[in-house]
């Protein structure tokens, strides 16, 4: 057997003539055993870095590999598919440690990418894993140690309690099983056991009351129910059916205290890792709060918001990683006053666009045209219509006068008396409201301040103006032909997966952003096709630290998020 050494200077051998040569030998992709330690260590980093890049709190490994190829080019590509199952060891814990983690959680498969030099140095180009419950539909063995599916359980039982007939309170003893169901929202089939306790119902921290000990049993009932999540309405948790228990014959034993612990163990495993999330949230962004309290009350939100957080990487159906962003500490309703706008109208007004025959480009990108203003911040204020609104007469204006001219948004703020400044607006409003002014003075004559004040524009200092608009095409291949002949769209989108959203291509079920209502102005100024996934490329108002440095990627091809219902452009002859 050829020992790892010989192979290393195999290769640098083969490394040696490639540079004498001046070339690279490249060929197709050819098997390579699923036993090879090569393939393994590919696959171990893999892992690692998928981990890394969505956010798990809990670590993977690789639980068997199903097929790997590997394609000489300067180097390595690996081609590798393989089975991961999540473990109870945190992600902060010693990569080292995880031959003694314990399988905690349901299989995916994954189908990766990677780049490896002659000297094993990896980068993970490419990967694609199937989580269970990402098809519609679909029901799914669930993990039981996962938070989300602890607090279905612990709604569950105070259903349960509620319809049991006895004057004791019931505590949780174990989960059997959990199934999930992607539906409007998540649907949980929990299978768990209820015992009695020395506690009746009208007393407070009823969770802390002990099992009741008759001889060294516990009176117990089994259970189900079906419990529906929607991580973006209160409450979170609600019943699809009444909970259905019946007595355990005989009882149970009552649980070793060593059980107890393991679990008070795990609790503080998830609470050590959500402090340690916190506090590189903190870090990053620089957060500090005005007093403990306030940190207290953040950190709350935060943790909800990690739930939610764990729902849209569970059910994504792209490549989009979410995590947490610099409004990972506000509450929803907080996140929708200061950074959205209340929910459009539909306008149809405006005259249709009329769109080429011929057909779009296989991709395109209006950046590297020149025609996009650098990425701008809204900061707290509402006013994410006028960024989409003058970011599209930027484009329109330099494609046809030849000069990119970074617009105010400040006075549409002021001087729009159609919408509503901080508070929201609808960008066909806006073209018309402009072509009253009289047109747009540029960002340096009229500077951003993200708050409603006085109008104080200027005529002698407009830079653009405006003849009219237009309303274009719903249809994502015409919508498309429209931007690569005729420059960037304006659109709004529903955002709530945006709040999270750290990078890739996003697409979240319908459930999760309905297509109805759009609550964010936004900026189409490209679309492309990453493996088989075709996207657009949006430019947000949030600043370059969200993001793709400022730039939301989505699927194209479904109205993801609604994103194709209300598209419009100002008209510059």
């Amino acid at each position: 057997m050829i020992n790892k050494m010989a192979v290393t200077a195999m290769r640098l051998l083969l490394l040696g003539l490639c540079g004498i040569l001046g070339v690279w030998a490249t060929g197709s992709p050819e098997p390579v055993s699923t036993n090879d330690l090569d393939v393994a260590n590919v696959a171990k980093f893999a892992l690692n870095e998928i981990d890394q890049r969505t956010n798990s709190n809990y670590r993977s490994r690789v639980k068997q590999i199903v097929s790997a190829k590997r394609q000489l080019v300067n180097g390595f590509n690996w081609f590798i598919t393989f089975d991961k199952e999540k473990t109870n060891c945190l992600i902060t814990d010693d990569l080292k440690l995880l031959k003694n983690c314990i399988p905690n959680g349901p299989v995916a498969r994954c189908d990766i990418k990677v780049y490896s030099t002659f000297h094993n140095e990896y980068t993970l180009n490419q990967y694609k894993c199937n989580s269970p419950g990402s098809l519609l539909g679909g029901i799914t063995e669930e993990d039981i140690e996962d938070p989300l599916v602890k607090k279905a359980a612990e709604f569950a039982t105070v259903q349960a309690n509620n319809a049991v007939n006895s004057l004791f309170f019931h505590k949780l003893v174990t989960v059997k099983s959990v199934t999930k169901q992607v539906v409007a929202g998540l649907k949980y089939k929990i299978k768990f056991t209820i015992g009695e306790t020395e506690c009746r119902k009208n007393r407070n921290q009823l969770n802390h009351c002990p099992l009741t000990n008759n001889a060294g049993k516990v009176h117990a009932m089994d259970c189900e129910a079906v419990v529906i999540f929607k991580a973006w309405e209160t409450p979170q948790y609600t019943m699809d059916k009444p909970v259905e228990c019946k007595d355990v014959e005989g009882g149970i034993q009552l649980r070793k205290k060593r059980s107890l612990t393991v679990n008070m163990d795990q609790e503080s495993k998830d609470e050590i890792s959500h402090k340690i999330l916190f506090k590189d949230f903190k870090a990053r962004y620089n957060k500090v709060y005005k007093s403990s309290q306030e940190e207290a009350d953040r950190y709350a939100i935060f943790r909800k918001n990690m739930e939610t957080v764990r729902v849209l990487q569970a059910t994504e159906r792209g490549s989009g990683r979410y995590g947490a962003t610099q409004f990972a500490d506000l509450s929803e309703e907080e996140f929708r006053k200061n950074y959205l706008s209340p929910v459009w109208k539909k306008d149809d007004s405006l005259p249709r666009a009329k769109i080429p025959n011929a057909a779009p480009p296989p991709s395109f990108d209006w950046r590297k045209s020149g025609a996009v203003t650098e990425v701008k911040n809204q900061g707290s204020c509402g006013s994410c219509w006028a960024f989409s609104t003058t970011g599209n007469i930027e484009g329109q204006w330099f494609i046809k006068k030849k000069q990119l001219v970074s617009l105010s948004e400040q006075e549409l703020v002021d001087c729009d008396k159609v919408d509503q400044g901080c508070g929201g607006g609808l960008p066909s409003n806006a073209y018309k409201e402009i072509i009253r002014l009289g047109g747009l003075e540029g960002e340096s004559d009229y500077p951003y301040r993200g708050s409603n004040d006085k109008c104080t524009l200027d005529r002698s200092k407009i830079k653009v103006f405006i003849n009219g608009s237009v309303s274009i095409s719903k249809d994502e291949t015409m919508m498309a032909a429209w931007l690569a002949q005729n420059g960037p769209i304006s659109i709004g989108i529903n955002a709530f997966a945006m709040q999270f959203y750290f990078g890739g291509i996003s697409n979240p079920w319908k459930v999760f952003c309905n297509p109805a209502k759009l609550d964010h102005g936004v900026l189409i100024v490209g679309y492309g096709v990453k493996g088989t996934e075709p996207f657009w490329i949006v430019k947000n108002s949030w600043g370059p630290s969200w993001g793709e440095q400022g730039y939301y990627l989505v699927y194209r091809g479904d109205g993801a998020c609604g994103l194709n219902t209300m598209c419009t452009s100002a008209v510059v002859n």
